[in-house]
């Protein structure tokens, strides 16, 4: 059904509270604008990520919230589909986020836990790995292995689109549960 702290992030920025506010009020503000935007005309819903662009592409929705890697790699799959949709990030801004790879504190086999991310920090395999998923690579010895598409935005985002991108904000006790509440309420109306 989509992300509720993306969906109102985005909502969040657009009504010039940030896409990182945490303040009730804003989010009420920002509820209601989703469920205005949800209740006008055709509308499909909250779908993000890898759904809301094949419903991009075979025009059920006329704007979508995704990942940069998503759009590359389907734009590459099926460019004619994609050849008028662009991967923009708002003037508003939106979300900035990166992957991470732990170790749980009681992982059975450490050593191999290490060994692994190593190994998808080795400049060619993790160049490899973006050049097949269409992400960036964290990696700076990599860049050199790195197809040029991911070199350059919407996969390396320019200084100013840098400015615009902030974290998802991490939620918890009474904040969280007002937020979830606002959330399902949108999402149920």
């Amino acid at each position: 059904m989509g992300d509720g702290q993306v969906n109102m992030g985005v909502a969040c920025a657009y009504l010039g509270h940030g896409y990182d506010c945490t303040d009730v009020d804003a989010w009420k503000e920002s509820a209601k604008l989703l469920l205005e935007t949800k209740n006008r005309g055709r509308f499909s819903g909250f779908t993000d990520g890898t759904p809301a662009l094949q419903q991009l592409a075979r025009g059920v929705t006329h704007a979508a919230i995704t990942y940069n890697g998503d759009y590359l790699f389907y734009k590459d799959e099926n460019p004619d589909s994609f050849k008028d949709i662009e991967f923009v990030i708002p003037d508003e801004g939106t979300e900035k986020w990166v992957d991470v790879m732990m170790i749980p504190s009681k992982a059975p086999n450490v050593e191999m836990a290490h060994n692994f991310i190593n190994f998808i920090l080795d400049a060619e395999v993790g160049a490899q790995l973006s050049n097949y998923n269409y992400y960036a690579s964290p990696n700076e010895a990599a860049v050199p292995h790195l197809d040029e598409v991911l070199t350059k935005p919407p996969v390396q985002p320019s200084e100013d689109d840098m400015e615009r991108l902030e974290f998802t904000p991490s939620l918890k006790g009474q904040q969280l549960q007002t937020f979830t509440q606002l959330w399902n309420e949108v999402q149920s109306r």
